[in-house]
């Protein structure tokens, strides 16, 4: 359902041709070590990098001249196509080939957000992922260092490839998304919090002027695969109000010419300044106005 469906027009990626990488490492595709995790001790590969760079690959001999390339993924694909855009741009564009990036349903944002560093080094020791083909060698040593985190991977992309347009995702308190930073943070992680430290984090990306936001009130989890994206509005994963419904804020970028304006920030609610120092806004249903149409001044 929802951008794989091929057979409904709604789909503003209907007529693509679409690669799908299966997804069973657990790693975010960045993982490249040998652990002893098997159930007597036993010895598990864990080749997230490997398996993304063969599709990658295979990719690259089988459209060797593209048009389009439209990057997307949800929840963990979301934290996979942070890290791996910079490669894979560089390695299927060609001159004048239009370039987009759907990041759904996890920002790369973990708690404790204080001591975010010892929980990302955490896991990329976990998975081996310092030594992953997608980093390069600055970014490697930045991982080695536990300096690293994923929306340093994702602005960077943004940087280096001005012409391609940027987007995130996102339900303002997103249940799966606060269970997995709870785990992190070995506590409860409360929706007021959890959606002041995601406006944070999206307002650092929104000063790139090639990404782009769109928020949804409620605790939904991942639209792209499913068909709320075709009823899902600003005010909720079951639609509602007069907002731009999300698959035809999609259908902005799929249209879109090189160099031509894309859909705007969306967010619906009573504006709010969010700032580090100040105390979590409730309910969690505001927006800021770095967040709505062209947002701040940058």
């Amino acid at each position: 359902s929802g951008v794989l469906n091929h057979s409904d027009a709604r789909n503003p990626y209907h007529d693509y041709t679409m690669v799908r990488v299966s997804y069973c490492s657990g790693d975010s595709f960045s993982g490249n070590i040998t652990q002893q995790w098997g159930p007597n001790g036993e010895d598990v590969k864990i080749s997230g990098s490997a398996n993304a760079e063969a599709v990658l690959e295979w990719t690259r001999t089988q459209f060797p001249a593209l048009h389009t390339l439209v990057i997307a993924g949800s929840s963990a694909g979301s934290i996979a196509l942070q890290g791996w855009a910079n490669r894979v741009i560089d390695r299927l564009q060609k001159e004048r080939t239009r370039i987009i990036v759907h990041a759904d349903s996890f920002p790369g944002l973990l708690f404790p957000v204080g001591q975010i560093n010892l929980v990302t080094f955490a896991l990329h020791q976990a998975w081996g992922s310092c030594s992953s083909i997608a980093l390069s060698l600055d970014f490697k040593v930045a991982c080695e260092n536990g300096t690293l985190t994923s929306d340093q991977l994702f602005r960077s992309a943004m940087r280096t490839h001005p012409h391609a347009h940027f987007s995130m995702i996102n339900s303002k308190v997103d249940t799966e998304q606060m269970r997995y930073s709870s785990v992190l943070a070995g506590r409860e992680v409360m929706p007021t919090e959890f959606y002041k430290e995601t406006t944070l984090l999206l307002k650092a990306f929104v000063q790139e002027p090639n990404f782009r936001s769109y928020l949804v009130d409620g605790e939904f989890h991942t639209f792209l695969r499913r068909q709320e994206l075709f009823i899902a509005t600003p005010l909720g994963a079951a639609g509602g109000g007069n907002g731009t419904v999300l698959s035809k804020w999609l259908q902005g970028f799929a249209t879109c010419q090189w160099h031509s304006p894309v859909p705007e920030n969306t967010c619906e609610g009573r504006q709010v300044n969010v700032t580090e120092a100040g105390d979590p806004e409730s309910p969690a249903d505001y927006c800021d106005p770095a967040l709505v149409g062209q947002g701040a001044a940058r």
